[in-house]
């Protein structure tokens, strides 16, 4: 997912959000959470970005879940 987050033009909310693994456990968001952390200190607008998009994915996986419509263009905000 962030391999595509960090591609030419992608952003936040483009088709990473909406290609979303199909399967969260705690494991898997620890490992995703890792790669923003390590941005940190080297590139914060992009540590950023990684970690809103996290964000963004699980709320999104969530309101799937729940079976909660919204649309794929909602941010974070709106989430």
């Amino acid at each position: 997912m962030f391999e595509r987050i960090e591609g030419a033009g992608a952003t936040p909310g483009d088709a990473p959000v909406a290609a979303a693994p199909e399967q969260f456990d705690a494991e898997s968001v620890q490992q995703i959470w890792l790669r923003p952390m390590e941005r940190r200190e080297t590139d914060q607008e992009g540590a950023i970005s990684l970690a809103r998009t996290l964000l963004e994915t699980v709320c999104k996986h969530i309101l799937d879940d729940a079976g909660v419509a919204y649309e794929s263009d909602t941010d974070l905000p709106a989430l």
